[in-house]
């Protein structure tokens, strides 16, 4: 109201923040849509790949194990299951297995 001379006269409502938040909220915004459109392509893109390689060997691709086949493959391999048992077990499981033997023609008597 009264002015002195060299009085400095500060304007409530008029300070630095409209100023800075005029152009610092839109700018964070900004870069906040960005990142989360970053994220939302990497995110869509990894989902598009068959499976993550494993921690220890980056660039390998890893394959789905079943667990049944694998146990089987196992116990093939220790000798507990004999080649035609492995065979129709694989069969059994959905895995692709050796094709059976062909039947034995009967014996002409």
């Amino acid at each position: 109201m009264w002015e002195r001379p060299g009085q400095v006269v500060i304007e409530r409502g008029h300070g630095w923040w409209p100023g800075v938040g005029g152009w610092l909220i839109p700018l964070l915004f900004l870069v906040a849509l960005i990142a989360f459109g970053i994220w939302a392509v990497r995110r869509i893109s990894d989902a598009s790949r068959p499976m993550a390689a494993p921690a220890g060997a980056p660039g390998v691709p890893s394959v789905a194990i079943d667990p049944a086949l694998h146990e089987l493959r196992l116990r093939y391999a220790r000798g507990e299951v004999d080649p035609d048992e492995f065979a129709q077990r694989t069969r059994d499981l959905g895995g692709e297995g050796p094709e059976p033997p062909p039947p034995t023609p009967p014996d002409a008597a």
